[in-house]
C-alpha cells in the first residue's frame, strides 16, 4: 500500500501521538503490578487479616 507523502505525515503525526499518549499508561500500569507482586509474595499464606497493621499493638509509647 502506497501512500503519498502528505498522508504518509498524517499517519506518522497519528502513530507518535498514540504512542506518546500510551507510553505513561504503559509505564504507571508496568509499576503498579510490579509493586503489587511483590506485595502479594510477601504476605503469608493463609493469613486472612494482615491487612490490619495495627491489630494487637499499641497505639503509642508510654
Amino acid at each position: 500500500m502506497v501512500h503519498s507523502n502528505q498522508n504518509g505525515i498524517q499517519l506518522g503525526y497519528y502513530w507518535s501521538i498514540l504512542f506518546m499518549m500510551a507510553m505513561p499508561f504503559s509505564i504507571l500500569g508496568g509499576w503498579v503490578f510490579y509493586v503489587w507482586r511483590v506485595v502479594r509474595q510477601r504476605q503469608p499464606i493463609g493469613k486472612t487479616d494482615s491487612h490490619l497493621p495495627l491489630q494487637g499493638r499499641p497505639l503509642a509509647d508510654g
